[in-house]
């Protein structure tokens, strides 16, 4: 899934940026809650790459997924 690695790095990208412009503003929260979406979509990316990919019904990326295979398949098990 080429296109999803894709998409993820472009919103991680995009989400790092808002949050480096909202650290030049001052706005602490908002920079807090883009730097935690760039760390999101580039997990998603990792994981992509590596060939994890969502299953079921749903197919969807939650943060508790994400959280979960991160740690456990790409840290734990493959120790990337």
């Amino acid at each position: 899934m080429i296109e999803q690695e894709e998409i993820s790095l472009n919103k991680a990208m995009e989400s790092l940026s808002g949050a480096e412009s909202e650290f030049v503003n001052d706005r602490q929260n908002n920079c807090a809650s883009r730097s935690y979406y760039a760390c999101f979509h580039v997990a998603v990316h990792a994981l992509c790459k590596q060939g994890i990919h969502p299953s079921g019904q749903r197919a969807h990326w939650g943060h508790d997924l994400v959280q979960a295979q991160f740690v456990g398949e790409l840290i734990n098990r493959r120790k990337l």
